[in-house]
Parts: C-alpha cells; sequence; structure tokens
C-alpha cells in the first residue's frame, strides 16, 4: 500500500513499529508464563542478544538501504544495490551465528537458547532489510503485512499452547525466530537468487557507512543485555529472569524511536 501523503504513510509506519512492538511484548510475556524466571533468564538474554541483532540490522543494513536507494526506485542499480544489501545482511547474520554458538560452547547452560539465535541470526537480518526496501518504496502497507505474519506466527504459537502443548520458555523463542524467517522470506529469496552478485557494489558503496551505523547500534543496545549478563553471573538466572521480566512493560517506548527513524530518513534524502 503506497501513499505520497505525509500523515498517511506516517499513520502506516506507526502502526507496522506498532506490531513489531507488540510481536515481541507478545513473544517475551507468552515466555515469561511458560516456565520458571531461571528458564525466563535464560530466554531473556537470548532473546535480547537476538534485540541486539535486529538493532545492528536495522541501522547496518536497513537505515543504508533508505539512505541510499529512496531516490532510484526503478533504476537498475538501485535495484542491484538493494539485492546486494539483503545478501550483506544475511552474511553479517552468519557472523553474529558464529558469536552466538561461541556463546553457547562457552556457556553450557545457555547453549539451547543461543544456538536457537544462531539460526535465526541470519533471518533477523532479511526481515529488517525487507523493511527498509519497502519504506524506501513508500510502502508502509507492505512492511504491515510482513510483520502481522510475524505476530500471527507467535500468537499461532501462543493458542497451541494454550490448547495443550506446555510450552517452554526456548519454544517460543523459536517461534519468534520462525516468524521472522517466514515474515523476511521473500528478501531471503531474493539475498539467495540474486543478491550474491552484488554484494561487492553494495559495500564498495556503504562499507564505512555500515561499518559506523552498526557499531552504534551494537552500544546503544547491549547496554541491557550486559546488565542481564550481569545479574547472572553475580545472583543467578532467576534475577535476570526478575529483572527482564520487570522491564517488559517498557518494550513498546522502542516504536516511537523506530516508527521516527523510517518516516524521517527517507523523505530527508528525497529532498
Amino acid at each position: 500500500m503506497r501513499s505520497s501523503h505525509p500523515l498517511f504513510r506516517a499513520g502506516l509506519t506507526l502502526g507496522a513499529q506498532s506490531l513489531a512492538s507488540v510481536t515481541n511484548f507478545a513473544a517475551t510475556a507468552l515466555a515469561l508464563s511458560a516456565g520458571d524466571l531461571g528458564e525466563f533468564g535464560r530466554f531473556a538474554i537470548a532473546f535480547q542478544l537476538c534485540q541486539v541483532v535486529v538493532v545492528v540490522a536495522n541501522g547496518a543494513v536497513g537505515d543504508v538501504v533508505l539512505i541510499h536507494t529512496s531516490r532510484g526506485r526503478g533504476d537498475r542499480s538501485t535495484a542491484d544495490l538493494r539485492d546486494g544489501a539483503v545478501t550483506t545482511g544475511m552474511l553479517l547474520g552468519l557472523g553474529a551465528s558464529v558469536c552466538f554458538v561461541i556463546g553457547a560452547v562457552a556457556a553450557p547452560d545457555m547453549r539451547t537458547p543461543l544456538l536457537l539465535a544462531a539460526a535465526g541470526a541470519p533471518a533477523i537480518f532479511a526481515q529488517y532489510t525487507l523493511r527498509a526496501r519497502r519504506y524506501a518504496d513508500d510502502d508502509p502497507g507492505g512492511v504491515m503485512l510482513a510483520d502481522l505474519i510475524w505476530l500471527l506466527v507467535v500468537v499461532a504459537g501462543g493458542l497451541v499452547d494454550a490448547a495443550g502443548w506446555d510450552a517452554t520458555p526456548n519454544d517460543y523463542l523459536a517461534i519468534w525466530l520462525l516468524g521472522a524467517a517466514l515474515s523476511g522470506a521473500p528478501a531471503i529469496y531474493a539475498g539467495i537468487t540474486r543478491g550474491r552478485r552484488h554484494v561487492g557494489a553494495f559495500w564498495d558503496a556503504t562499507g564505512t557507512q555500515l561499518m559506523k551505523l552498526a557499531a552504534e547500534g551494537l552500544l546503544a543496545r547491549s547496554v541491557f543485555v550486559v546488565s542481564l549478563i550481569a545479574t547472572e553471573i553475580v545472583l543467578d538466572t532467576a534475577a535476570s529472569g526478575a529483572l527482564a521480566a520487570a522491564v517488559l512493560v517498557l518494550s513498546p517506548m522502542t516504536v516511537v524511536h523506530t516508527a521516527a527513524s523510517s518516516v524521517i530518513v527517507p523523505r530527508e534524502v528525497a529532498l
């Protein structure tokens, strides 16, 4: 759903970001209800590490796509740049996967949630690159559709659990990551089939900026997950779970920041 009207576009963008926020809230709340605080603490650490991946993906690839491709819709070189962005994002996701696997080896108690995060990291990058491509095309309705798919996957998991599945917090982490993969499937397909031929061009055009935005996102989002890990080391995973549960209510606040950047960045570039 495309529109050049600023208010309509802003409304759709806010709606899309609200869906993303609700999805994260629902997954975390369902995980909290599915196990004790110790299990939830391990989930919370892995989930917040995935949120670090989300912020890095949104900055390093998503914002770069908005900045470099908002002007040239329909241009062949712009389309190639976008395809290269998807594959680049998935490669960065594989780098995050390696870090998660190393963490799983170093911390056996966290093995299952970290291995799940490792499996889902490339899909997170693909999904957030897809979001940026659609924002650059003035298509926040397309973003809403992708985010709605993600939310429906999480809700479906909760309904199956309510019918007698007896899910664990790790199951909800897997469901959330599955939702990312399904909602980002078009980008994953583009990255595998076309984007690999344009990774070099994308990197040449955006490499320095990409690294700066990735570092900024990593530093900005790591504060809370470092607090969770420190709480587990000093106290225990139950204390980490209690801390994560205490801040759960604040998670919808992220919608304002992300929605604002998605509305403002492409408009400023187009001027």
